[in-house]
């Protein structure tokens, strides 16, 4: 599974200038003493669930005039099979923000749509991108599903040309191909009937987190995830009905719509301890179910909770310079968190159903 990291999520600016200087308890510089959460389930029906486990791997070596240049192993599996056939996808990132890495699709359609059966290989980091093609529809591959549902993938040498683009016409160079082969399968990760059960087995929580709010709204955040340390200007917020957050800021008018929002706190002179609940399939209503199914493998009428949660607790230290500008940032995209993974969810069910 990937890492998830800790804070971002869609909200509203909220300002706080009419407060009075000094009179805010938040003002001031905070230290993260603990953190915890995650997103978890509880279903009514022990059974196995795809959280993405696999063993065994399908590699893919590139050969250039029958020269090998490289070879690629890839153990990330996707299977679809539906009314229009059979729908694989096997690929491997090296990477958090997913620009390095390959990819291995096979396209193997019902009968009376044979003729466009296909598989491809794709290969890129930040600077190149490469596809290989076989539109032949002559791959060899064998499919086999457990009893709990689990595929197990079988490759036998599918042969891909490299396909590039010049003078408007996809061109094929048979001197440049790829070879694919191997066996992967799905290993399925058991759960207990009406136990809370982690859905991510690497939450990214950070080590360290200082946080400096100034009375005009402003202020700066340092997070230190591993050995990485981000350090980033704010604008916060405070609303009467026990919310707190802020967004991330590059330049004084520009904003971004990353960063939490805590429905709730407590806070005294010296501490101040922050929580997040959300209820995910409260939001996704009646198809939270389906989402669950298509996208772990969840019973379909088996799931009792689906929510996030986080709890950080924090500690006043010796105030800090209070900054009087925004610092300028450059931008960084930053690594997927708990909340863009919900809104993504959301995403998958409201365009299943149509909507925007």
């Amino acid at each position: 599974m990937k890492k998830i990291t800790f804070f971002t999520l869609l909200f509203l600016i909220v300002s706080c200038e009419d407060e009075k200087e000094g009179s805010n308890p938040f003002v001031g510089t905070w230290e993260m003493s603990s953190a915890s959460g995650g997103i978890y389930l509880i279903v009514n029906k022990t059974q196995v669930l795809k959280m993405g486990a696999t063993d065994g791997s399908i590699i893919a070596t590139t050969y250039n005039n029958q020269n090998i240049l490289d070879t690629y192993s890839m153990n990330e599996l996707q299977i679809n099979e539906n009314m229009d056939g059979v729908f694989i996808d096997v690929r491997k990132f090296y990477n958090d923000n997913l620009s390095t890495g390959v990819e291995y699709y096979i396209r193997d359609y019902v009968s009376s749509l044979d003729n466009y059966d296909e598989s491809r290989f794709y290969l890129g980091n930040m600077n190149e991108y490469y596809e290989f093609v076989n539109e032949s529809g002559n791959f060899n591959y064998t499919l086999k599903v457990d009893s709990d549902g689990m595929y197990t993938l079988f490759v036998v040498q599918d042969t891909l040309y490299r396909q590039t683009f010049i003078n408007f016409d996809n061109v094929i160079d048979s001197t440049r191909y790829v070879l694919v082969s191997g066996a992967l399968k799905e290993v399925g990760t058991p759960i207990q009937a009406g136990a809370a059960f982690s859905m991510e087995d690497d939450i990214d929580l950070p080590s360290s987190l200082t946080l400096t709010l100034n009375d005009d709204s402003t202020g700066f955040v340092e997070e230190v995830f591993d050995d990485m340390r981000v350090s980033t200007s704010i604008r916060w917020f405070l609303y009467p009905d026990s919310t707190f957050g802020w967004n991330y800021c590059y330049t004084m008018n520009d904003c971004s719509e990353d960063g939490p929002i805590f429905n709730q706190y407590e806070i005294n002179e010296n501490s101040l301890v922050l929580g997040l609940y959300q209820d995910m399939c409260e939001e996704m209503g009646p198809y939270c179910d389906d989402m669950m199914n298509s996208t772990y493998g969840v019973e379909i009428g088996t799931t009792e909770s689906y929510w996030a949660e986080i709890n950080v607790a924090m500690e006043r230290t010796e105030n800090k310079k209070r900054l009087t500008s925004i610092e300028t940032l450059k931008k960084k995209p930053r690594r997927e968190s708990i909340f863009q993974k919900i809104n993504r969810q959301k995403q998958i069910i409201h365009k299943s159903r149509g909507e925007k």
